[in-house]
């Protein structure tokens, strides 16, 4: 076999490696998870949990706004069920915090959306999601590892957003504690409201320039002349 054989066994070699993990890597979807609001239901962000329980038995207590969430969240379906990926999602800290730049990092989890929603107390059990929060510029007492606990009910009582996902929307809430079987924390009771109203496919350009990069580099590399 010839020296220029062997080359673009090489190279078409290289190209696959590199392509075929672009190619799976690009079959995943992630919610835009933003600020915004809809149904009375402001999200998404990390909140304190000092407020009252809301209406209608919902037993998700509120409070001041601590952070403020971005970021991109992998995620599949089957049928009633969620699967989330784990994501590590930004945190802007808000009030005290401001300037504060935090991570979330999420565990990959499921929650069954399939459970029949009652009262009181909102609804059933859906499943949980574990998490670390920190802040990398110090030491602060909202750093911590937990649980999100979530419930299928209403946000807000009667008329309010319910927590619901689709292929194109996600609307979901929790406090971490597990609330009707478990004791507010006496330290960092929070909650999580997220939300997103877009889905995106994973964006691949940087890493279609770097694998055309590259391939130009392993061609003039191939075509150099012998010294």
């Amino acid at each position: 076999m010839s020296a220029k054989k062997i080359r673009k066994i090489i190279f078409l070699t290289f190209l696959v490696l590199i392509f075929v993990p672009c190619l799976a890597s690009a079959a995943d979807t992630f919610y835009d998870i933003e600020t915004g609001s809809s149904g009375g239901f402001s999200y998404s962000y990390i909140h304190d949990a000092s407020g009252a329980w809301g209406a209608d038995n919902d037993f998700y207590p509120g409070g001041s706004l601590l952070l403020e969430l971005d970021g991109f969240l992998g995620f599949s379906i089957s049928g009633d069920i969620l699967t989330v990926n784990n994501t590590i999602l930004t945190a802007s800290g808000l009030g005290t915090r401001a300037g504060q730049s935090w991570t979330l990092d999420i565990s990959a989890g499921s929650l069954d959306f399939g459970v029949i929603q009652g009262s009181p107390a909102g609804g059933a059990f859906m499943g949980s999601l574990d998490y670390t929060l920190d802040w990398a510029g110090g030491t602060d007492s909202l750093e911590h590892s937990g649980s999100f606990y979530f419930y299928n009910n209403q946000y807000a009582g009667t008329g309010g957003v319910l927590q619901s996902f689709s292929s194109s929307d996600l609307f979901i809430w929790a406090n971490n504690w597990d609330n009707p079987n478990e004791s507010k924390p006496g330290t960092n009771a929070i909650g999580i409201d997220l939300g997103s109203m877009s889905v995106v496919p994973e964006p691949i350009s940087s890493t279609l320039f770097i694998v055309g990069g590259a391939t130009l580099g392993f061609r003039r590399f191939f075509k150099r002349k012998p010294a």
